[in-house]
């Protein structure tokens, strides 16, 4: 497939995503998202930077890179709620595109990497994800997931454990993401096991 190709393909899906949920646009914030929006609107960037590099795991900002996020979205959006959805709808296509370069990497047919795209961007166990803008904490953890994937698989070991880390501090499930890198290594890399130390003590 030619990139103009699947420049076309990517449009297409964007544009058909967009409209299948226009009505994601016209919700109205839950009680989860004023209680964060209170609170992160107060202070500085400083202790959202300070919690994003600290090993330790803390018990007031455990989530600091999307708590960073209501931080600024609050400064700049308001309770402009659709605002909140497009940055969440154009984070799960951005997802979408990680998804097709993963999958291409792992050595997909373009055909089944874009089935696998399709799958991931309309199946309804994400529809939370994409219409509830508390879920950023979840899409944003998707994104450095896959990205620390990717760089991984390019041997990128520095950029992937730092995708890995805003990952985690993202939301906590990317503990596990050490244990796809395994299985990586297992069926796709050369077993190299050295890489990964810094993942699994992390973890």
């Amino acid at each position: 497939m030619s990139k103009r190709s699947g420049l076309l393909c990517y449009f297409l899906l964007s544009a058909l995503f967009l409209i299948v949920n226009r009505a994601a646009y016209k919700g109205y914030f839950q009680d989860d998202e004023f209680d964060t929006m209170g609170w992160a609107q107060m202070g500085s960037a400083a202790p959202y930077l300070k919690a994003a590099l600290s090993p330790r795991f803390s018990p007031i900002n455990f989530r600091p890179t999307a708590h960073f996020y209501f931080h600024e979205a609050i400064l700049h959006f308001g309770l402009d709620f659709p605002k909140y959805v497009l940055v969440v709808h154009m984070v799960h296509l951005f997802n979408v595109w990680l998804i097709w370069l993963l999958a291409r990497k792992l050595g997909a047919s373009p055909p089944a990497a874009a089935l696998g795209c399709f799958f991931f961007a309309f199946h309804m166990a994400l529809f939370d994800a994409f219409w509830k803008p508390m879920y950023i904490y979840d899409v944003l953890c998707a994104t450095f997931c896959l990205l620390s994937i990717l760089f991984y698989a390019r041997r990128w070991w520095i950029v992937s454990f730092a995708s890995y880390w805003l990952a985690y501090k993202s939301k906590e499930l990317a503990v596990m993401l050490p244990v796809a890198l395994a299985c990586y290594e297992i069926w796709f890399g050369k077993r190299r096991w050295k890489p990964l130390v810094p993942f699994f003590l992390a973890s």
